[in-house]
């Protein structure tokens, strides 16, 4: 649910969306789980800022809660990505970035999961500044293999380690 926060908005949105639904449903600070989810109306969740997405985020809550969606499927590591990808992409709201983020959440490390901050990261990390395609950005990540995503975000993420930015409210 937290991913489909994510799609398609600025770092700022998909905080100000998740910190309302936590501050007016959450227990304790934490996200409310898909059972509790699953009842809240597309107006509810529109309340809290997820425009588009809340259609696909009471649709996607309603699915898991009645178990009509079963997302151990997607963690089981027997399953080839390929396949756990297209059962994602199958969601409505999951495009390729959802999923490849998703997957690289689940332990399935072989894609990127490029969005507008990630492809700036690299492009300054990398490129020297320079737009460069989401093909040349997976050939230089490519040497990693099944590990390529991993490695990604590792490298555009690195300066998070260091204290200087503030990652959450």
């Amino acid at each position: 649910m937290k991913v489909l926060a994510t799609t398609n908005c600025t770092w700022g949105l998909t905080k100000v969306m998740v910190s309302n639904l936590i501050a007016r449903y959450g227990n304790g600070g934490a996200f409310p789980p898909p059972a509790f989810v699953a009842g809240l109306s597309t107006r509810d969740l529109e309340r809290l800022k997820f425009g588009y997405r809340a259609p696909y985020l009471a649709a996607f809550a309603r699915r898991v809660a009645s178990g009509a969606l079963d997302l151990s499927r997607w963690e089981d590591a027997s399953r080839p990505d390929e396949d756990v990808e297209r059962e994602i992409r199958e969601e409505k709201g999951f495009g390729p970035y959802a999923a490849d983020t998703l997957g690289r959440l689940l332990g399935r490390h072989g894609r990127l999961g490029l969005d507008a901050w990630s492809r700036k990261k690299v492009s300054a990390l990398r490129f020297r500044g320079r737009r460069v395609s989401d093909a040349r950005v997976a050939r230089l990540y490519a040497a990693f293999g099944s590990h390529a995503g991993l490695a990604f975000w590792l490298d555009v993420t690195r300066d998070w380690h260091s204290g200087a930015e503030r990652l959450w409210p």
